[in-house]
């Protein structure tokens, strides 16, 4: 990585790390000191899961928007809109401006146009690295926010820790205003219908964004059934947050390297094949070989492995697919394919663990699987296609794009705004990456 992507992400993770602690810090003790502010019982649940709503259904435009005048000012809207809900809570005592405060948290939406700025700043190679680092600082994040969240709260009140949240995302504004790298906005034009339906009629891109919804679902189903399962080979349930705990840190720092092994090899799609037969396999063992305590916990470690791998991949698979014009709401309707997994996920968990025995959710688990691997299958083999940006300078201020589309494999040619930035979408199998600045600049 050079210096300027260094700098990118540096900053980028120090905004999307102030943005979540606050966040992440408050999901403990929302249930226990809620109730000070004189909340009904009956408003809680909504007081809490109205920011997961609200992320859904925000995703969307906000992608729209940071396509239309680029990722820095939505950024920074999120971020201010996120720090007004959070000074409502802090300061108001009335039970619906709370609730109004968790509205705005929610519509704060910021982790789609960072991820969206870093794949415009930094070369394509980098991304899923850089997704790699990101959920990294994400779970130290999590982890410390964990422990100091409730001792805020216990020590100054709920009040402070919402004004703590504020304070985080404004010190986030000022960061993106002076140490994240100039970025150079294409700004496509409003057309919302057909922006959207292009993204939607792209059955690479959903078959993508299913891949992701599968794959939280999974996730949900898996911490239904591995408790039961160590717990019925002995293993106390007081040491199991213990043992995912170094799993998933595990699994973290072996994401880098695969995913270096595997950009390289240039088979996503057979790899994205076999880690489906893969999984498979995993819960093949876990309904059948059940009664063997190390291989319950490789069979754990296998899939977080897994996970982490593909949560930092799949965003690089939406960057190449999705059209230069369109990446914000390709990926904002990636991030609504994954809630929506992170949510079913839940309320499946719920439905058959109230109503059903395990091995129907075994059999529900092998359907999705099977439904993922046909799906998986019929994909074209996505980094096939690349992104490619270079700066431009007086010399070929006025390039012809006309005569850029004259090159074989050249898919996508788009000038920035401002007239500094080359956005290209190339066909590796025509073209070279190392002859485009040959071409363009000839």
């Amino acid at each position: 990585m050079n210096k300027i992507e260094h700098k990118a992400i540096i900053s980028l993770i120090i905004i999307f790390i102030l943005r979540m602690s606050g966040i992440l810090m408050l999901l403990p003790i929302m249930n226990i000191y809620l109730p000070y502010y004189h909340i009904k019982s009956n408003l809680i649940p909504i007081a809490i899961s109205i920011y997961g709503l609200m992320q859904i259904l925000f995703q969307l435009p906000y992608g729209l928007l940071s396509d239309m005048i680029g990722r820095k000012p939505i950024i920074k809207l999120g971020l201010l809109v996120f720090s007004l809900g959070s000074l409502i809570a802090a300061y108001v005592d009335n039970v619906y401006f709370v609730v109004l405060g968790r509205i705005l948290q929610g519509s704060g939406i910021v982790h789609l146009n960072i991820v969206l700025l870093m794949s415009d700043l930094i070369r394509e190679e980098n991304i899923s690295k850089s997704m790699a680092i990101l959920n990294i600082f994400l779970i130290f994040t999590f982890l410390i926010s964990l422990i100091i969240g409730p001792i805020i709260a216990c020590v100054y009140g709920l009040k402070i820790l919402f004004f703590l949240m504020a304070i985080l995302s404004l010190i986030g504004i000022i960061i993106l205003s002076f140490l994240v790298p100039e970025e150079h906005p294409i700004c496509q034009k409003f057309n919302f219908r057909k922006q959207f339906m292009n993204v939607i009629n792209n059955l690479q891109l959903l078959k993508i964004n299913f891949s992701v919804l599968f794959l939280h679902i999974l996730l949900n189903i898996t911490f239904l059934i591995m408790p039961k399962k160590l717990f019925d080979v002995g293993f106390n349930l007081e040491q199991h947050w213990q043992m995912y705990l170094i799993e998933f840190f595990i699994s973290l720092f072996l994401t880098i390297p695969i995913i270096m092994i595997l950009e390289n090899s240039n088979k996503i799609k057979k790899t994205l094949r076999n880690i489906i037969i893969l999984i498979f396999i995993i819960y093949l063992i876990l309904w059948k070989l059940d009664n063997y305590f190390w291989i319950l916990i490789l069979d754990l470690q296998i899939f977080f492995t897994i996970f982490t791998v593909l949560e930092s991949m799949l965003p690089s698979m939406i960057s190449r697919e999705s059209s230069l014009l369109t990446k914000g709401v390709s990926m904002g309707l990636y991030n609504v394919f994954q809630l929506l997994g992170s949510v079913s996920g839940c309320i499946i968990k719920k439905y058959i663990e109230e109503k059903f025995n395990i091995n129907y959710l075994f059999m529900l688990t092998f359907i999705l699987v099977i439904i993922w691997f046909l799906l998986i299958i019929t994909i074209e083999e996505p980094f096939n296609k690349s992104n490619i940006f270079i700066l431009l300078d007086n010399n070929n201020y006025n390039l012809s794009l006309n005569k850029l589309y004259k090159n074989k494999g050249i898919l996508e040619a788009v000038i920035s705004y401002n007239k500094k930035k080359l956005y290209l979408k190339i066909d590796n199998k025509l073209i070279k990456k190392e002859n485009i600045k040959d071409i363009v600049l000839k």
